[in-house]
């Protein structure tokens, strides 16, 4: 019989971090990254090709969270619009929801759901 491996995911605002469950120990464990820390920063960034997560950069979108789900005319949101220290445009849906702007080197932006962008 072929044991299943159980994953857990904690997709923060500014940092992530994974475990997974040790059938052997009967605990979970952290995966740390090649950095050896436990956690990176939740970052992605589309300029550079291939995309990159996890690293900090002037061209990378951070704290997509604050985003996910939420109505662009929603207070939270416009103040943390307002705030102007994203390094990327929030821009209204015609649902109504956010969309973040993606810049690329090599072709026209992008506006996507803040969910794509934590999903990468």
């Amino acid at each position: 019989m072929q044991e299943e491996t159980v994953v857990g995911i904690d997709l923060g605002t500014t940092f992530c971090c994974c475990h997974f469950f040790n059938t052997q120990t009967n605990k979970y464990e952290c995966i740390n990254y090649l950095n050896g820390n436990s956690t990176i920063p939740s970052t992605v960034d589309f300029f550079t090709q291939p995309v990159s997560v996890g690293i900090p950069k002037p061209t990378a979108i951070c704290e997509v969270k604050r985003f996910i789900g939420k109505k662009f005319d929603d207070e939270q949101v416009q103040e943390d619009i307002n705030k102007n220290y994203f390094p990327y445009q929030i821009v209204k849906a015609e649902d109504g929801y956010c969309l973040v702007v993606v810049d690329y080197p090599d072709k026209e932006e992008e506006q996507v759901e803040p969910e794509v962008v934590s999903a990468i």
